[in-house]
């Protein structure tokens, strides 16, 4: 029989203290940091960041109309919307991730969406929204110093009231301490490609997961700002967030991005973040459902881009530039003023109102009464838009009546009307011509206004309010 024997020199372990495993666990975080994001990610962390958390007033930004989106909806398993997007982008060391998440991401994508772009022409810099140019049209009170963070308030309100230019015109380069302001050519460019306006979706409980995915599945990307953590800092491939610490980042990392989609199989948003490609799954992460509610997410925003009108020549028909593929249900036109009815409005009561509006067919395929769909009027509080009142409710389907008839419906939402309409609208058609048969036709409706309200409101006419019929873009839906 063999025996080995080992002879080892003496060893002494000893216990590592708490401080010296956090200076352990900051030391991993660094050099995974500098792994995916490279050698000067760690000198001026503060330049990964970039939302101003504390100067944003969230209970002051209006909030979107909430039942058209939400979980009343059923949304597919999965969705993605990542294709209609730009190629990932790289903030660099500068904290404008806010003007990366609404200039180069949000507002490229609804370009996109309105022009009908390609992949390959989204990655060309004349169809993409310059960040710098963004960054450097909020008022300087409004940025930290040294390109150092913004809120989404002065960003959206700069992308609504003077617009962004197109990166070809101001690149991504030379951005100095950001004091600068833009250059006369710039404004000129930028008035070109304004929003037509954002709001803030979730409310006072925190961000709805159904709503949110309800948005997406609608093709309505969803810019978000996020406290981030260690594991966040330092991902490097496809797996869902689902925890974080917050040792090495601090208790102030707060990081504007956007959500292009979400999968249930895995209970996560798809999130794109301006750090580069190789950061995260290719410069994107999943972020787990409950976490993200819970912990992650600490404001969440929708826009729509400026509506060309449909109809530029006039004929009261959808131009044939403006027509898109398959179904798109536009909301078109809308007054709302007094009725000047003396029999339905002896007194002139501000309460008496009358109501024009129409609803057209922007897409290549009929809409058949089969569909039911509808078309809402809505007022719904500025701030809290859970708080909402459907006034009329204009039904269209076959459930009723022969084809080309209409009606009182006994019952429905409404409280001020409810209607149906048994007729189908062609493509380039809208939905009063359907029934009446004339291109200047439109619905007219005479309607006493609650008189309870008070407070600030909006008067919204939806297309398709319970998102029956799926379209490409459903940003036109609201007018």
């Amino acid at each position: 029989m063999l025996f080995v024997a080992v002879f080892l020199p003496m060893v002494t372990f000893v216990s590592c203290s708490e401080e010296l495993l956090e200076d352990l666990k900051k030391l991993a975080i660094e050099l995974a940091l500098k792994e995916v994001l490279g050698e000067n990610a760690t000198e001026n962390l503060n330049t990964l960041f970039g939302w101003q958390k504390d100067n944003e007033q969230l209970d002051k930004i209006e909030t979107n109309i909430s039942f058209g989106s939400s979980g009343n909806i059923s949304a597919p398993a999965s969705f993605d919307l990542s294709a209609k997007f730009p190629p990932i982008g790289n903030q660099g060391q500068y904290g404008t991730c806010v003007a990366w998440a609404v200039a180069y991401n949000l507002k490229t994508y609804l370009d996109g969406l309105d022009r009908n772009l390609t992949t390959a022409q989204l990655a060309d810099k004349a169809n993409q929204s310059s960040p710098k140019d963004l960054f450097w049209a909020i008022p300087a009170a409004q940025k930290g110093k040294d390109c150092n963070g913004t809120g989404f308030e002065s960003a959206m309100d700069v992308a609504v009231s003077r617009g962004i230019a197109p990166l070809s015109v101001v690149p991504y380069t030379e951005l100095g301490n950001c004091a600068s302001s833009p250059l006369s050519n710039w404004n000129t460019e930028a008035a070109k490609y304004k929003l037509d306006n954002y709001r803030q979706i979730g409310d006072k409980y925190g961000i709805d997961i159904n709503e949110t995915k309800g948005y997406l599945a609608q093709g309505r990307p969803v810019v978000i700002g996020a406290k981030l953590g260690d594991n966040f800092m330092s991902a490097k491939d496809a797996t869902v967030l689902k925890s974080d610490t917050y040792g090495y980042t601090g208790q102030h990392a707060y990081h504007a991005m956007i959500l292009c989609g979400y999968d249930d199989a895995k209970q996560a948003f798809r999130v794109v973040n301006s750090w580069g490609t190789t950061w995260g799954d290719k410069g994107y992460i999943w972020v787990d459902y409950n976490f993200f509610k819970k912990e992650f997410c600490f404001a969440a925003f929708v826009a729509s881009n400026k509506k060309n009108t449909p109809d530029n020549d006039g004929d009261n028909n959808v131009d044939n530039d403006k027509v898109k593929s398959g179904f798109d249900v536009v909301a078109w036109e809308l007054q709302d003023k007094v009725s000047t009815d003396t029999e339905f409005n002896p007194n002139n009561s501000q309460l008496k109102r009358a109501l024009k509006y129409n609803v057209f067919n922007s897409g290549t395929s009929d809409i058949p009464a089969s569909k039911d769909w509808n078309i809402l009027y809505v007022l719904y509080n500025a701030y809290d838009a859970k708080d909402y009142k459907i006034l009329i409710y204009d039904y269209y389907s076959d459930d009723k009546g022969a084809l080309g008839d209409d009606g009182e419906l006994a019952t429905g939402p409404g409280i001020a009307s409810n209607w149906y309409n048994h007729i189908n609208v062609k493509s380039k058609q809208s939905a009063a011509q359907a029934l009446y048969g004339g291109v200047n036709d439109r619905f007219n409706y005479d309607y006493n206004m609650p008189a309870t309200i008070n407070g600030e409101y909006y008067l919204v006419i939806i297309a398709d309010g319970y998102d029956v019929i799926k379209e490409a873009d459903e940003t036109n839906n609201y007018y």
